[in-house]
């Protein structure tokens, strides 16, 4: 199976999560970098890499970036949620 990659963006002022899964973690940096694809990256202009992992396969990647969203999510209800995090 082909190699994947959970990375984690953020935005100049580290204020607002990107979580995202790719193939091609280089191709896919520059094409937040640039704005190819107009998305919730580009609109909150979240093209800082902060994070990285590399898995096997598509499968564990998936469940690490569903994990990572709902952890996300319930931080922000909590004790984030104060220091005006916006999360994706």
């Amino acid at each position: 199976m082909k190699a994947s990659w959970v990375y984690i963006i953020t935005s100049k002022n580290n204020t607002v999560l990107y979580t995202g899964v790719t193939s091609n973690l280089q191709k896919r940096m520059y094409e937040h970098k640039n704005k190819i694809n107009k998305g919730f990256a580009t609109k909150y202009n979240c093209d800082k890499l902060v994070y990285w992992s590399q898995n096997r396969d598509l499968n564990p990647a998936i469940l690490l970036q569903n994990f990572s969203i709902a952890k996300k999510s319930i931080f922000s209800d909590h004790e984030l949620s104060a220091k005006r995090f916006s999360y994706c």
